[in-house]
This record gives structure tokens, C-alpha cells and sequence, in this order.
């Protein structure tokens, strides 16, 4: 249980992540 919960946190930070960079990309290219 432990285990998939830090599973769900990582998956999480990695989206966040992505998102970011998205954005910073986005507003970069403006």
C-alpha cells in the first residue's frame, strides 16, 4: 500500500513536470 502510494506521488510530480514545461515552452514561443 505504501509502495503504490509513492507510485501515485511520483506519476504525479512527473505530470506536474511536464505541464510546466509546457507552459514555459508556450509562453517562451510568445
Amino acid at each position: 500500500m505504501n509502495k503504490f502510494r509513492v507510485w501515485i506521488k511520483q506519476r504525479v510530480k512527473e505530470a506536474v513536470c511536464r505541464e510546466l514545461e509546457k507552459s514555459v515552452t508556450a509562453n517562451a514561443t510568445i
